[in-house]
C-alpha cells in the first residue's frame, strides 16, 4: 500500500493538502479537460489512479481498457497520480463520450474491486462512517429518483442478496448515515470507492475534504456503490467540456438503443444547459453550485468530526428524513424485513 492518507476518524487528522488533476480528451484540442478531479490522497494533493480510471471508464461508456498518459506519453501505473495534467487514451482516439447518467448501462462484468464477496445482511443500527447511533437517516445508494434506472439495470435482482426485490428500496441499497452526511452524499460532495482492502469516502467537491478517505463500517453492495459513483460524476464533471461550443461525438438514444453520433457545438451546449442533477427524490430537489467553486476555509487544526455538511445545503429530499435510535423492529411482510422507520 502507497503512502494512502487514510482518515482513521481518531478526531484528529488534519484535512489533507487539495490537489487537482486534470484530464483530457486526446481525440480534441481543447483548453478544458474532460474531468477536473480533486486530488487529496496524500499530502501532495494526489488521486488515487483508480478513482481517475473509472471515472474515464464510466464517461467513455464502460472503456474500462484505457490508458492515462502524462504529457510525455508515459502510461500512469503509479498507485497515486500526482496533481496535473492527464490524456485518456483508448485505441480510437476519437472515442466517444456518454454524457448522460440515464443513458450509463452498469458493466455487466464490472472491475474485480468493485464485485461483492461479503455482504452484512441487515443495517444494523449505526451511522456506516462514524459509528453513532443517534441523529441518522436513511439513504439510498442508487438514489430513488433514478428508479427507472435501477429498475432498466435490474440491479435489484443481479446484485442484491433480497433479489426478490428490483426496487430502489432493497434492503441492500439502503445505508444508515449522520444527517449531514446524508446531505452530502445527495449534494454529490462525495462517494464511495475501494481503495486498499476498504471502502472509502471519496470527496469530489472541498466541502467533503475532511471526511475524505474514511471507510466504511458494515460491508455492503459494492456493484450499488459502483453506480453511486458513476451517478455523482455527472452532470457537473462534463458540463463545462460541453459548454465550449465544439461539436462533439457523443453516445446517444436513437429508438432505446445507444449509437454514436456528432453533436454540433450549440447543441453540445444546450445539452450542458439541460442536464441537470436529478433530485435524489421523485418529488424535489434544488440544484446547489458546484462545489468546486464554494470551497470552504478549513482549520487544519479542527478535528474531522468537528465538520459537517449542514451550512448551506439545506435539507435532503431523499425521502429518508426519519431518526432512527434502534434497528430492532423488523417486519416480514413481502419476504423482506423492513426498517421501523418505513412504516
Amino acid at each position: 500500500m502507497p503512502d494512502l492518507f487514510v482518515n482513521s476518524f481518531v478526531l484528529s487528522d488534519p484535512c489533507p493538502e487539495l490537489g487537482e488533476i486534470r484530464i483530457y480528451h486526446p481525440g480534441y484540442d481543447d483548453e478544458e479537460p474532460l474531468l477536473r478531479l480533486l486530488g487529496c490522497d496524500d499530502a501532495a494533493g494526489g488521486l488515487w489512479r483508480m478513482v481517475a480510471e473509472t471515472a474515464c471508464a464510466i464517461i467513455s461508456n464502460n472503456q474500462f481498457n484505457g490508458q492515462l498518459k502524462n504529457d510525455g506519453g508515459e502510461v500512469m501505473t503509479q498507485h497515486i497520480l500526482p496533481p496535473g495534467d492527464y490524456w485518456w487514451h483508448l485505441p480510437d482516439l476519437k472515442y466517444a463520450i456518454l454524457a448522460e447518467f440515464r443513458l450509463w448501462r452498469f458493466p455487466g462484468s464490472p472491475p474485480d474491486a468493485w464485485r461483492t464477496r461479503k455482504q452484512d445482511d441487515q443495517p444494523g443500527n449505526r451511522c456506516v462512517l462514524t459509528g453513532q447511533k443517534f441523529g441518522l437517516q436513511k439513504a439510498h445508494i442508487v438514489p430513488r429518483g433514478e428508479t427507472e434506472w435501477f429498475e432498466m439495470n435490474r440491479m435489484g435482482v443481479l446484485f442484491s442478496s433480497d433479489n426478490r426485490e428490483n426496487s430502489v428500496d432493497n434492503i441492500d441499497n439502503l445505508l444508515l448515515l449522520r444527517t449531514d452526511l446524508h446531505q452530502g452524499l445527495d449534494q454529490k460532495l462525495f462517494a464511495f470507492f475501494p481503495k486498499g482492502d476498504k471502502m472509502m469516502l471519496h470527496c469530489m467537491g472541498r466541502n467533503a475534504a475532511p471526511w475524505h478517505n474514511v471507510y466504511l463500517k458494515r460491508d455492503v453492495c459494492k456493484e450499488f456503490l459502483l453506480a453511486r459513483f458513476a451517478w455523482t460524476l455527472y452532470p457537473i464533471c462534463l458540463a463545462p467540456w460541453l459548454k465550449m461550443k465544439k461539436a462533439r461525438m457523443l453516445w446517444v438514444d436513437v429508438n432505446g438503443a445507444l449509437s454514436v453520433q456528432e453533436v454540433g457545438g450549440e447543441d453540445c451546449q444546450l445539452l450542458a444547459h439541460s442536464i441537470r442533477p436529478r433530485s435524489t427524490s421523485p418529488k424535489k430537489r434544488r440544484t446547489e453550485d458546484h462545489p468546486f467553486t464554494n470551497p470552504p476555509n478549513f482549520t487544519s487544526s479542527k478535528r474531522c468530526s468537528d465538520y459537517s455538511f449542514d451550512s448551506g445545503l439545506g435539507t435532503t429530499d431523499d425521502d429518508d428524513s426519519l431518526e432512527y435510535q434502534s434497528f430492532d423492529g423488523w417486519d416480514e411482510r413481502r419476504g423482506r424485513k423492513r426498517l421501523r422507520g418505513d412504516y
